[in-house]
């Protein structure tokens, strides 16, 4: 499957939302309308790997464009993506070929440089970031600088709340850090590198977890000191350039994949969804979980469990409205091949994708 449903957004100008969502087993990219029906597929995108994506308007059209990395480092480093109103198909509109192959982890759209226009950040298994804009006729990379140890994720995002962007990115493999970055008006430099944390750092979600009005980042980290067992980690802003770690705790689940926040349940308090590939302890298997900050305990707390899911794997859950309705459902990859959405008033799924493999 995939280490996430991908992308959601208005693909096709027909003012529903459309899923689009990568395979690992194969060289497509699927688009799925809001009830996770089938609606078109690409083929011939990169190989039986990974391929992260994002969306955004890179060219300034006005129109989304669907970025699709290639994890396997032998093919181009990137597709782009629009829907074609003539044709009635997704098709790719341009292949960003750069003069060294590297394997690309991760994709982020944003406007990071504050110059009014969209650039394409892709983490590399080189460690690097690059950073590519769109010149009128081509997509040009720009600049390249160090981002993390096999980043799989990299957000852009005013955390500290400066009116600036900054990067934010993990180490995957060798130290395990928080890093942040930001523009200094002609490059990108290091704002804050958190301590070495021990163990892989497997994915993190950004949000105002404790309701103070800032952002907080909650990051997951696998066999915490060799217990094959999950723990999670809160950092946040405290001024300008400033972080720290907030608070620990521990996940009874391994390959705790972060990647989203959000009030799910209207609450008035932020849920953390988490896709377990493994819970450790009863009940044992592959569960879909929330968690949201207990304020007379200051602790994240489990709040919601899903019935088991059919495989040994899930990948990044995302909180997304699919009907429109104005609630949240939660989507979750489960390794055969197939999307769960849920709701906060039952464990079990209230519609599921086919199967893509």
């Amino acid at each position: 499957m995939t280490l996430g449903n991908d992308r959601f957004t208005d693909m096709d100008g027909d003012s529903d939302m459309e899923l689009a969502v990568s395979v690992s087993t194969g060289a497509s990219v699927y688009f799925l309308d809001d009830d996770l029906s089938y609606n078109a597929s690409v083929t011939g995108i990169g190989s039986g790997t990974h391929k992260p994506m994002a969306a955004g308007d890179i060219d300034g059209d006005g129109v989304a464009e669907l970025v699709v990395g290639d994890a396997s480092g032998n093919a181009p480093a990137f597709w782009v993506m629009e829907y074609n109103s003539s044709s009635g198909q997704y098709e790719v509109v341009y292949t960003h070929v750069p003069p060294a192959q590297v394997p690309v982890y991760c994709i982020e759209i944003a406007d990071v440089d504050g110059d009014g226009s969209a650039e394409i950040l892709r983490g590399q298994q080189n460690h690097e970031c690059v950073v590519s804009s769109w010149d009128g006729t081509n997509i040009v990379d720009e600049h390249t600088f160090f981002l993390a140890y096999n980043p799989y994720m990299v957000r852009a995002v005013d955390w500290d709340g400066d009116g600036e962007v900054e990067i934010i990115s993990v180490d995957r493999t060798t130290t395990a850090r928080v890093r942040v970055y930001s523009w200094t008006g002609s490059a990108f430099a290091a704002e804050y590198t958190s301590v070495d944390m021990g163990e892989p750092l497997y994915g993190f979600a950004m949000a105002d977890m404790d309701g103070d009005g800032g952002l907080e980042m909650v990051v997951s980290m696998e066999n915490y000191y060799a217990s094959y067992q999950g723990v999670m980690y809160m950092l946040t802003s405290t001024g300008p350039d400033q972080y720290s770690i907030y608070w620990r705790g521990g996940f009874a689940g391994r390959y705790v994949y972060l990647y989203d926040a959000a009030d799910w349940d209207g609450d008035g308090l932020m849920e953390l969804a988490v896709g377990s590939y493994d819970f450790q302890t009863f009940p044992r298997g592959t569960f879909a979980v929330t968690y949201e900050w207990d304020p007379d305990t200051t602790t994240l707390v489990e709040d919601w469990v899903s019935h088991e899911l059919p495989y040994g794997y899930s990948g990044r859950a995302r909180f997304l409205d699919l009907d429109g309705d104005g609630d949240l459902e939660l989507v979750v990859p489960n390794e055969g091949g197939i999307l769960y959405a849920f709701s906060p008033d039952d464990r079990d799924w209230i519609m599921s994708s086919g199967d893509m493999g």
